[in-house]
């Protein structure tokens, strides 16, 4: 079963204490917010994962321009509230599940001026019980036949 990050909303903060010139920056990130997924879609139902997300990370900056910095960064991201609704013919469907623990990178673009500044990026987490979802849906579904 794919339970991919259709949709992520957070907000977060990024601290670059340590540069290398005007051209390299090291430092700290904290990311928090909210994933969403459609597990499965179908004409008369789908179901949907949802969980919140808290990211820290390591992160590098290195300028690209007179305000843009690319940015890299890895860390490990801690995912709890999971949940699995369905709706439609899937109604049923609403189960639960363990905070779990994965690792996380991120890539992305900002532009900042001195101290403050906006990005975009993209990033790619693994959480590590998101497998035992499979299994644990098929013994539960054959309990209630």
């Amino acid at each position: 079963m794919y339970a991919g990050g259709n949709l992520l909303a957070s907000l977060g903060t990024r601290w670059t204490p340590v540069r290398v010139g005007e051209i390299l920056g090291l430092g700290l990130a904290l990311d928090a917010g909210l994933r969403h997924a459609n597990v499965l879609v179908a004409s008369d139902g789908n179901v949907n994962f949802d969980r919140w997300m808290l990211a820290p990370t390591v992160h590098g900056l290195l300028r690209i321009g007179e305000i843009w910095f690319a940015m890299a960064g890895a860390g490990i991201q801690y995912e709890s509230h999971s949940r699995l609704r369905g709706n439609g013919l899937l109604a049923e469907v609403d189960e639960r599940f363990r905070p779990s623990l994965g690792p996380t990178a991120e890539i992305g673009i900002m532009a900042m001026r001195r101290t403050h500044g906006v990005g975009v990026g993209f990033d790619l987490a693994i959480a590590t019980d998101v497998f035992e979802l499979h299994a644990q849906f098929n013994r539960e579904a054959s309990q209630r036949k």
